[in-house]
């Protein structure tokens, strides 16, 4: 059984998929082949290869019609027709516009008022209205915007857009992270991993192995560990959010900074290891701090 949305949940009896109430009572009978959580009042139902949706007393608002149908958001879905035309619909399933961008599966949906979608082998992004907002001219884009970000790549290089189809950062690099509700995302380069900021600034030039995600203004970065004899040494040090070094990259292990302080793990000699708290400021605390 599925979690229960808006008051129902799907279950499943042998093949079939139906519905019920939080008290476990059937609603809709098992009679469809799959069965999707309730958005906006409209659950997803399909028969065999097409789909359509029911509303909460389980009539079929939409009949069954659809090769493909995302999930209802801000009263719109992006549906596929027999025919292979793609429509924008309302909840009663009155056609808005045809959209001459295609999605074929259910990773086609709406998100923060953006879908993506793919015209003539290339990826952009459509708005609420089936505008093509994002121009199809990419190779591959995002699922999502994350902080009016959405990544997307040219070829083998990774940029971002924002909601209008600026490409506010330009496609240079190797790799891309989602950006964080603080505004900032993870990239790489050939020279190494850094952080940028949702304008496009280095706030970590990108010279390390790895970097990790900002965390109350503060990033750890690692430069790869190194060997001295028989014995490896770790190089992991920290950051502020304008560069500025907190902790040298001399480190074994730091962790993620949580109310104000990070356990740091640091090797005084060969086996002998050494923990211990330190503030933002990188000051070691004491022990019953």
């Amino acid at each position: 059984m599925g979690p229960v949305c808006e008051g129902l949940a799907w279950y499943r009896e042998g093949a079939k998929y139906g519905f019920v109430n939080e008290n476990g009572d059937v609603v809709v009978p098992a009679q469809y082949d799959e069965g999707s959580d309730f958005h906006e009042g409209r659950a997803l139902a399909r028969r065999g290869s097409l789909c359509g949706f029911i509303d909460p007393t389980g009539a079929e608002v939409i009949p069954v019609q659809f090769h493909f149908a995302s999930p209802f958001t801000s009263g719109r879905s992006l549906v596929k027709r027999v025919d292979g035309t793609c429509w924008l619909v309302d909840r009663d399933g009155a056609a808005i516009r045809r959209t001459a961008c295609q999605f074929d599966d259910s990773t086609y949906c709406f998100f923060s008022g953006r879908a993506r979608v793919k015209r003539a082998g290339a990826w952009g992004y459509v708005d609420l209205e089936g505008e093509e907002v994002v121009p199809c001219v990419y190779d591959r884009v995002a699922d999502a915007f994350h902080r009016d970000r959405a990544a997307v790549c040219r070829g083998a290089l990774w940029g971002y857009v924002d909601p209008q189809g600026r490409e506010v950062i330009a496609c240079q690099y190797g790799d891309v992270e989602p950006f964080t509700p603080d505004g900032y995302a993870c990239v790489r380069l050939a020279s190494g991993a850094g952080i940028v900021d949702t304008n496009g600034r280095e706030i970590v030039p990108c010279r390390y192995e790895s970097v990790g995600r900002v965390r109350e203004a503060r990033v750890v970065v690692d430069e790869g560990s190194i060997r001295d004899e028989d014995e490896s040494y770790g190089r992991v040090g920290c950051l502020d959010v304008e560069g500025r070094e907190i902790l040298a990259c001399r480190h074994e292990r730091i962790e993620d900074f949580a109310g104000g302080r990070a356990r740091v793990t640091v090797k005084t000699g060969p086996g002998r290891i050494r923990t211990y708290f330190v503030d933002r400021e990188g000051r070691e605390l004491p022990d019953e701090a």
